[in-house]
């Protein structure tokens, strides 16, 4: 019994530094960018969120500054570029945990990532992995809210750096009041009313990144510890 105690120790504490290890390599490899400028379109479809489809350009320098510049749209859904893994990474000091893998695959890996000290109103985050090039294919986060977010990415030349091609935020929202100014509702003719969530709602935001203008790196050492 004591043997099989130390032993479920050991293989505990190797995952944390496990997880830890692949927690620094992913936040080093996000610090490397200090600002990147993209040409986006950004789809909102979310129930009360009357948001046409819009095409600007997105502006990011870390770790909080977000600017977007569109003749179609004024509203720009921060809270959840916020936390986007690249943001996420920069901005707050985690304890992490390693979870088991549903799938079995041995390329994927599953991260529980807890904020410490208190970061406002993010309670929790789970990131899916692929260990084969340590990259953030999907992102769960919980906010102390109720609310929920789920990020799904997909890359093409910038998977290196951690900048996706297309992120896919899948939104839960707990009941809320949303100016008119949100639900774009701005005519004359429209009433003065702000529109209500009375219950939970979903939804998605869709931006495909279609061209990356700027990018600028932090210089950076490689880490030798195997990953990349």
């Amino acid at each position: 019994m004591r043997l099989s105690a130390l032993l479920l120790t050991a293989v505990s504490l190797t995952y944390a530094d496990d997880a830890r290890s692949i927690l620094d390599h992913l936040s080093a490899k996000a610090r490397r960018i200090r600002a990147i400028r993209a040409d986006v379109t950004i789809e909102v479809a979310i129930p009360s969120f009357k948001v046409p489809r819009a095409h600007g350009v997105l502006t990011i320098v870390p770790p909080d500054s977000i600017s977007f510049r569109s003749e179609q749209l004024t509203f720009l859904p921060k809270g959840g570029l916020q936390l986007n893994p690249l943001l996420l990474l920069q901005q707050y000091k985690y304890i992490a945990v390693e979870e088991p893998n549903p799938n079995g695959d041995r390329y994927t890996k599953v991260l529980r990532l807890f904020p410490t000290p208190d970061t406002g109103d993010m309670l929790a985050a789970k990131l899916i992995l692929d260990l084969r090039d340590t990259t953030i294919t999907r992102a769960d986060i919980t906010m102390r809210t109720g609310g929920h977010i789920t990020l799904d990415l997909a890359y093409g030349a910038y998977r290196r750096d951690l900048l996706p091609d297309r992120m896919i935020m899948t939104v839960t929202m707990v009941p809320i009041t949303i100016p008119k100014v949100i639900t774009g509702e701005v005519t004359p003719s429209a009433r003065s009313e702000p529109a209500r969530l009375s219950q939970t709602t979903s939804g998605t935001i869709t931006i495909e990144f279609l061209r990356y203008t700027h990018i600028e790196r932090r210089n950076f050492l490689e880490q030798r510890s195997g990953l990349r």
